[in-house]
């Protein structure tokens, strides 16, 4: 079962509670026109891993989109700030997802998500909650109230794309980082993220 824990108005601290899986046999390859900001970042088109394939259609079904829709609303400052009502978010988004390996030496820079993103997250495939491989969260771009999120396997974050979600992350380790990313998109809207 899913956890959700409010860190921060609209921040969320995960436990996906996923199973363990095999990461070994996947193939990852580099896509500079998506992540334009690192030549550490690797991506996957294919899934080899049957419990790998089935978590990630999880990430993009029906139901986690009507999970992470019902934990933005429980959140005032969202629920206040949104000026929709969750049935017709739900009608006008989809969730995407896209599995990723961050190298050693992978930066993302301080930013808030594209407007197409309603809300963003990450599910950490790493076996222990390792600062070096992790999100920041702060409250502005001067890097104010810096909030740093868990890692370990199934643990991870969601935050509304809102003014106090400016975040950065890195892998600062000497071995991989994999993670699956994850958003609820504005369907009409064009997006880098992967349907897969």
């Amino acid at each position: 079962m899913i956890t959700f824990n409010k860190v921060r108005d609209v921040i969320f601290q995960v436990d996906f509670n996923i199973p363990k899986f095999d990461l070994t046999e996947e193939q990852w390859f580099t896509n500079p026109f998506i992540f334009s900001q690192t030549n550490h970042r690797y991506i996957t088109n294919s899934i080899n891993n049957p419990v790998f394939k089935s978590t990630v259609d999880w990430f993009l079904s029906s139901k986690f989109k009507d999970i992470v829709i019902d934990t933005l609303y429980s959140a005032p400052v969202f629920a206040s700030q949104c000026s929709i009502l969750p049935e017709d978010l739900r009608s006008i988004t989809n969730t995407v997802c896209t599995p990723v390996q961050d190298r050693p030496g992978h930066i993302t820079t301080l930013h808030i998500d594209t407007s197409s993103l309603i809300a963003a997250g990450m599910c950490y495939l790493i076996d222990n909650d390792d600062p070096q491989q992790s999100t920041i969260f702060y409250t502005d771009d001067q890097y104010s109230n810096p909030l740093r999120m868990n890692t370990g396997w199934g643990h991870g974050w969601l935050a509304a794309n809102m003014n106090k979600s400016w975040h950065e992350g890195f892998n600062k380790s000497n071995c991989n980082r994999h993670s699956i990313l994850f958003g609820l998109s504005i369907s009409t809207q064009k997006t880098f993220w992967k349907n897969l």
